[in-house]
């Protein structure tokens, strides 16, 4: 199976470095993939990130804000895999702070997508531990797995979000809402099937049936904290999936792991002063 990965950054550059690291000196030297192209989708400062690093691509797009910018970072990403015409099976999506260091996981994922003919693997993103979710609702965006070509055919991309913020910014106003990526990705990932299916009325249960959700990560947020935030379980020891934002945290993972993979990942375990990390964005930021 040919795989690609499409990165998306604001930010956390650094992040995103240690990312490519992996990919290369982890995924890549298991043969588990062969060469795996990647894609990195940036809308952060031009001085942040001078040139590109291990990526095939880099892709810089403008940012527009914290929801909208991620959506515009999700399509360049894959416009820009169809552009380059790799010959692609599956995507992987990941932010730049999403590492995923078993690649094993991976081709477990890629394995049951193929065998079930499944389009994606996903997580509910309106789950807690004592709330089940529904992924047909939202889905995560930091880590999904995506049939290329069936998204390719049934164009799930571009999500479009500034047009659909146009159209519809008031109605949200109005609920007292926002307009999520999580919740337009799913939108179109419905629409799609719903367009294979001639409205059949078992629609729901029809795209659940195509839809692997990844059980090792759920729930992916613990609680609702008291400023109504929704907190998000960072580190999945088993599947080997690392989604700290604090990089003290981020180095105590990899010093454990002894992961030494690469320059950025060797001056993060080895560093005392982590300030140079992400030009110290060490929680979440916006810019809006």
């Amino acid at each position: 199976m040919n795989i690609a990965v499409v990165i998306s950054t604001y930010n956390r550059v650094d992040d995103a470095r240690i990312n490519m690291e992996i990919i290369r000196n982890v995924w890549e030297k298991t043969n588990l993939f062969g060469k795996v192209n990647i894609v990195h989708s940036y809308n952060g400062k031009k001085e942040w990130y001078l040139e590109k690093y291990l990526e095939d691509s880099l892709v810089v797009t403008e940012n527009k804000g914290h929801f909208h910018g991620a959506a515009n970072l999700l399509d360049a990403g894959f416009l820009e895999i169809e552009r380059c015409k790799w010959d692609v099976d599956y995507l992987v999506f990941l932010a730049a702070d999403t590492w995923i260091t078993k690649p094993d996981f991976i081709l477990s994922l890629l394995n049951e997508i193929k065998e079930k003919k499944l389009y994606l693997a996903t997580n509910t993103w309106d789950a807690l531990p004592d709330k089940p979710g529904n992924v047909l609702k939202a889905m995560a965006s930091d880590f999904f797995v995506l049939d290329y070509k069936w998204a390719l055919d049934l164009n799930i991309f571009p999500l479009d979000y500034g047009k659909f913020k146009e159209k519809y910014e008031d109605l949200f106003y109005y609920l007292g809402g926002q307009i999520m990526v999580e919740k337009i990705l799913m939108a179109h990932v419905f629409r799609a099937i719903h367009n294979q299916t001639n409205n059949d009325p078992e629609l729901p249960a029809l795209v659940k049936n195509k839809i692997k959700v990844i059980e090792e990560r759920e729930p992916v947020h613990e609680k609702i904290d008291e400023n109504g935030l929704w907190v998000r379980k960072m580190y999945w020891p088993k599947i080997g999936l690392i989604t700290n934002h604090k990089s003290e945290e981020k180095k105590k993972i990899l010093k454990d792991l002894g992961l030494n993979v690469g320059p950025n990942c060797k001056k993060l375990i080895n560093s005392e002063n982590l300030d140079y990390f992400n030009h110290g964005f060490s929680s979440f930021q916006s810019v809006n």
